[in-house]
């Protein structure tokens, strides 16, 4: 009876490992740096936004996520993450917002698939709020002004 458990529980535990490393097959573990080179080096996407999402996906997965891709779906290769803990894509939102001091709408989160569309959107969205930091739309003057 004993062993039966130990080898459901070995079973259980490694599973999405296991489901892990067949989505990731042939994948190497990235630095930070590997990351931001590899996939942003054109400069497209600030450093700190990139290499701060994969943080959030590394830390709220409970699983070792450094062989992100910018086009995992959220849908497909990572759909197992989200059965497992049905929060996370939630928890994972909520940190992303409070790092870069941004809000993602609930349409935009529906629309965000991949990873890369998450990053791209959050660096549209820091470089908006850095454009305009008080929040206010440049474009109109108050009434009575010029």
């Amino acid at each position: 009876m004993i062993t039966a458990l130990k080898r459901w529980y070995l079973d259980w535990s490694t599973r999405d490992d296991r489901a892990l490393d067949r989505i990731f097959e042939g994948r190497v573990l990235l630095s930070d740096d590997e990351f931001y080179e590899r996939y942003f080096a054109d400069g497209s996407v600030a450093r700190e936004v990139a290499v701060g999402i994969r943080a959030a996906f590394i830390e709220h997965v409970p699983l070792d996520m450094r062989r992100l891709a910018p086009e995992d779906s959220f849908g497909r290769e990572l759909q197992f993450v989200w059965s497992h803990d049905s929060l996370a894509d939630v928890e994972l939102i909520l940190d992303v917002e409070k790092r870069f001091g941004v809000s993602i709408s609930e349409q935009e989160a529906r629309e965000t698939l991949t990873m890369g569309t998450l990053i791209r959107l959050v660096d549209r969205k820091v470089k908006e709020k850095k454009a305009d930091p008080v929040g206010t739309d440049n474009d109109r003057a108050a009434p009575g002004r010029v």
